[in-house]
């Protein structure tokens, strides 16, 4: 059964050509309007409760906005080019064709999770000023002794935040994501996705939530506030899993720790894959 909404449904009846835009881009947008209105409740909050002077913030809030809605913008345009080469809206509508693109998991997991990671990738080095990518952590990879350690103990205590909570409901759910994922599309074409989402989503989620949320938030009350705030909006926006908020917490202060965001993003990326090859042996029946 195919979810559409209610403004999905009055589009489709009335305004197809605006329905084949509004729905398989709905994901994304909600996706957009969650992370700045969360951004925003924060920055009110904070300010309130600690009486900073913002004008010292070396990110504020004018500029977190701007890559945010910059960040953002990429993906809708690159998702309008796509739906527009491969559905011809002058030459009638196959609504079916339409519910069922905007019901797909798949569709869902592209757009929100890979696009919207990339975007911010691709703001974060292309548009920003070198002062702020070194305030963000984007300017130096660490290799020494200490960021080694720091990133072994980080790996430890995630890994057995992962096993404690591997078997929880909030798990199933999201394995039965990857489920649907897996009836609607090539095995191959899986398989390039994953490593895309890979590398995408663990350098771009680790420039928002930790290179901008954790440091603004830091600049605007003190560490610990910044550890738990971060950690709280990662885990909204990932199923609320507890596993989550350890991974988030853990991954903003190796990157307090190392001054780097690199560290994150390889620790990022080694638990994606973690994450899939538990998906895999699932859905083969190993585990």
């Amino acid at each position: 059964m195919y979810q559409v909404d209610i403004i999905g449904y009055y589009l489709l009846e009335n305004n197809p050509e605006l329905a084949i835009y509004y729905i398989p881009m709905k994901p994304l947008f909600i996706n957009s309007m969650s992370i700045i209105i969360i951004w925003s409740l924060s920055d009110f909050i904070l300010k309130r409760i600690h009486q900073k002077n913002v004008h010292e913030n070396k990110l504020p809030s004018s500029l977190i906005y701007k890559l945010i809605i910059l960040s953002q913008i990429i993906p809708l345009i690159v998702y309008i080019l796509f739906i527009s080469m491969k559905i011809d809206i002058f030459h009638g509508v196959d609504m079916i064709k339409i519910i069922k693109f905007s019901g797909n998991m798949l569709n869902f997991f592209i757009m929100k999770i890979i696009l919207g990671s990339l975007s911010f990738i691709v703001v974060s080095y292309s548009f920003i000023k070198p002062e702020v990518r070194t305030t963000i952590g984007l300017n130096k990879f660490p290799i020494n002794k200490k960021a080694v350690k720091v990133f072994i103990i980080t790996f430890g205590v995630v890994f057995l935040s992962l096993l404690l909570s591997s078997s929880s409901d909030q798990s199933n759910t999201i394995d039965a994501i990857y489920f649907e994922i897996q009836k609607n599309i090539d095995a191959n074409l899986l398989f390039l996705l994953i490593i895309i989402n890979l590398f995408t989503v663990s350098a771009g989620e680790e420039i928002l939530f930790r290179g901008l949320f954790y440091t603004a938030i830091k600049e605007r009350s003190n560490l610990i506030v910044a550890l738990i705030l971060q950690a709280a909006l990662f885990s909204i926006l990932h199923e609320y899993m507890i596993y989550t908020f350890v991974f988030a917490v853990m991954s903003a202060l190796l990157y307090e720790k190392t001054k780097s965001l690199y560290p994150s993003m390889i620790l990022h990326l080694s638990f994606n894959l973690i994450y899939y090859i538990l998906i895999f042996l699932k859905l083969n029946k190993v585990l």
